[in-house]
């Protein structure tokens, strides 16, 4: 219902002065005697002049309507479904009695109010539409979008249709909702006779040649002492069989697998237990692991004249990750391996004696990292490296403190780290002048006692392929028992030497085609999306080329699919492709020319919902305890209805006050431009002007 108001944006009795201002225009205008038209018509133009005169005056009083319009809104009961693989399979009520189940709510409870239906994925209108197939449930995310999504509206009450089992989200008994959850749980809560391999754990990454370790968590309940197998294939090989068996009183066990890294790339390995006779289900009983299998690790070769701490602190902070394996030489204590290395420290050099090798050294090594030392040659350093040139005219050496530079850019470096590394103890330091590289960039600069300065003491470039480092100083390994003494831990130097090794030894990726997977692990509920980078000759990015996309399975079965590269869009997903591991080759044509891009993802299978199938009603009973609602079992469905039914909900009205100005009104100023036309007519009509 809408009541509208007129308004005044001044003082009501500005309305006589209107009218009076009206009459006088009118009446000096047509208080002669008319000679072109009769006593009638005089009187009518003056009427009209009136209020055309009158209507404008009161426009400039600034006039608005205030509209108020009432909404009644009736009360809302919303039915929240859990709608995830764990309610049809834990036993209970079918599918089609649960949808039953819901067509009966709409039905009782829609004289008093309107029915509203939502899923864990949303809102839906009707129950042809619900399946029970989500593979996840979070219930707190389910009942915390309900508040937000019906603040402020007439919510008479919610009916939380689910067996209280989640495996996302926090527990919702712990999240307080201000309305009351009438539950009724489904499902059975009695433990099902069932062995289930719960978890598998291992490492993402081997090395080719190397053994690695899954270990399988397995949990049963019914199948004490009764033996049982465990499997472990790859593709249609079966690599081991295990016999196990859980103990008197054991629900758990735990059972480790030794398997050989023996063949590169993404390899699919397929964990099954089997062997229980009268399982409630077997979709539990099988679990996958997708390692990724390396060739090899990256090599840093470290060449010095002589043993120095410097050397221990930087292997030791190097092999923390296990993707990197460091090589010595010192001549006369360590022999030199011939080998391609990713990167070659060099401390203390060049100076000091000759090095066998070093020109092949030198040659083959993709980058350098140069620590300057007592021994380093000066003259034959600048000449060996272009990044840091020093000009020293005396070997003396400045002990100066390190600072974290905030400016850097190669890589992010923690700035909590600030702290530890400006309580570092200071380095020895060439004195003289030093220039940096316009392509350098400073990670560490000197301060001299206890003045900062913009002096370089670490500094990073990278310039095309060309990618040096240069540490000004020696004496690192004081920073690694600094910072042990002072954390107990080597965080910031570690980090510091693994992030510059890391920017050092990746080996730059000059394709003009890419296409490669943002995540190579998905769910079986997700898509895989494939980024597109494409350059040309000048490698500058281009867009607007076809690419042809090749996905082929474990069995060899292949999809085939086109798009286009777009510079909005250079994105292309792929849905619904089962658990397993894949193969994708792409193609596109540049000036003719094919171009190639290849690699491996994997798909893998959830199953987060045949886990647990024991239904959890003590968690809905706290939930509609702590709400002012009250929990039912599945098979007192008719007392769930009947206090629904009896709820006193109420109709609320809400109303919305709108201000408008009488300009704004058409029907106005079509009034005026009439009254206007009205007048220009009958005077001219007759004879007037």
């Amino acid at each position: 219902m809408d009541v509208r108001q007129l308004l005044w944006g001044a003082s009501p009795w500005w309305i006589l002065v209107c009218l009076l201002a009206g009459l006088l225009y009118a009446g000096l205008l047509y208080s002669r005697t008319p000679t072109l038209w009769s006593r009638t018509t005089n009187w009518g133009l003056f009427a009209l002049r009136f209020v055309l005169a009158s209507l404008v005056c009161l426009l400039l009083l600034e006039p608005f309507l205030k509209q108020l319009t009432r909404h009644v809104e009736e009360p809302v009961y919303l039915v929240a479904i859990d709608n995830s693989l764990s309610v049809p399979e834990g036993g209970g009520l079918t599918e089609a009695s649960l949808k039953q189940t819901i067509d009966r709510l709409q039905q009782e409870l829609g004289d008093k109010g309107r029915i509203e239906l939502r899923t864990l994925e949303g809102t839906i209108t009707q129950t042809d539409s619900l399946s029970f197939d989500a593979q996840t449930t979070n219930l707190s995310n389910l009942l915390s979008g309900v508040r937000s999504d019906y603040e402020n509206r007439n919510l008479a009450g919610v009916v939380l249709l689910s067996d209280g089992i989640y495996n996302q989200g926090i527990s919702p008994a712990f999240v307080p909702y201000p309305f009351p959850v009438y539950s009724l749980g489904l499902g059975d809560t009695l433990p099902k006779t069932d062995v289930n391999l719960k978890n598998l754990y291992y490492n993402k990454v081997a090395y080719q040649g190397n053994q690695f370790r899954v270990r399988a968590e397995i949990t049963q309940n019914g199948y004490e002492n009764q033996p049982l197998t465990l499997t472990v294939r790859r593709g249609n090989r079966v690599l081991q069989q295990k016999s196990i068996r859980f103990g008197q009183g054991a629900a758990l066990l735990e059972e480790e697998v030794v398997l050989d890294a023996d063949e590169a790339g993404l390899q699919h390995y397929v964990f099954e237990v089997s062997g229980a006779t009268d399982e409630y289900t077997q979709k539990n009983n099988t679990r996958h692991a997708y390692i990724e299998v390396v060739e090899g690790r990256e090599k840093i070769l470290i060449v010095a004249n002589s043993p120095h701490p410097d050397i221990t602190a930087f292997r030791r902070a190097i092999e923390k990750n296990k993707n990197y394996q460091s090589f010595l030489y010192i001549p006369g204590i360590s022999d030199y391996q011939e080998e391609t290395y990713d990167l070659v420290i060099l401390h203390g050099l060049p100076g000091g004696r000759d090095i066998p090798q070093m020109d092949q050294i030198l040659k083959n090594a993709r980058a350098r990292w140069y620590i300057v030392s007592n021994q380093t040659d000066l003259r034959a350093f600048n000449q060996q490296q272009e990044l840091v040139q020093i000009q020293s005219l005396q070997r003396e050496f400045d002990e100066v403190f390190p600072i974290l530079n905030g400016n850097f850019d190669l890589f992010t470096y923690p700035g909590d780290y600030r702290s530890n590394i400006a309580a570092y103890p200071p380095v020895q330091v060439p004195f003289g002048r030093i220039q940096t590289a316009g392509w350098g960039r400073v990670l560490l600069q000197q301060r001299i006692g206890r003045v900062d300065t913009d002096k370089p003491l670490l500094v990073i470039g990278v310039q095309e392929e060309k990618k040096t480092a240069v540490m000004l100083g020696e004496g690192m390994w004081q920073w690694r028992l600094q910072e042990f003494a002072a954390t107990e831990d080597f965080k910031a130097f570690d980090e510091m030497v693994l992030k510059t090794v890391q920017l050092l030894s990746a080996r730059d990726d000059r394709r003009r085609f890419k296409v490669y997977p943002l995540e190579e692990e998905v769910l079986d509920t997700e898509g895989v999306t494939f980024e597109t980078e494409v350059y040309n000759q000048a490698y500058e990015r281009i867009w607007g080329q076809a690419v042809n996309l090749l996905i082929t399975d474990e069995g060899g079965k292949q999809y085939r699919y086109s798009y286009q590269n777009t510079r909005n869009n250079p994105r292309y997903t792929v849905q619904n492709l089962p658990a397993g591991v894949y193969q994708y080759r792409a193609s596109t044509e540049l000036n003719g020319e094919t171009h190639t891009a290849s690699g491996r993802f994997s798909v893998q299978n959830l199953q987060l919902e045949s886990l647990e199938l024991t239904a959890n009603h003590n968690l809905l009973r706290s939930i509609s305890d702590k709400t002012g609602g009250r929990y039912y079992h599945y098979q007192q469905e008719d007392g769930l209805i009947q206090e629904l039914k009896e709820l006193e909900a109420k109709n609320v009205i809400t109303a919305d006050e709108a201000y408008e100005s009488v300009l704004n009104l058409e029907w106005l100023l079509v009034l005026i431009l009439l009254l206007i036309s009205a007048e220009w007519f009958v005077r001219k009509y007759n004879g007037g002007y």
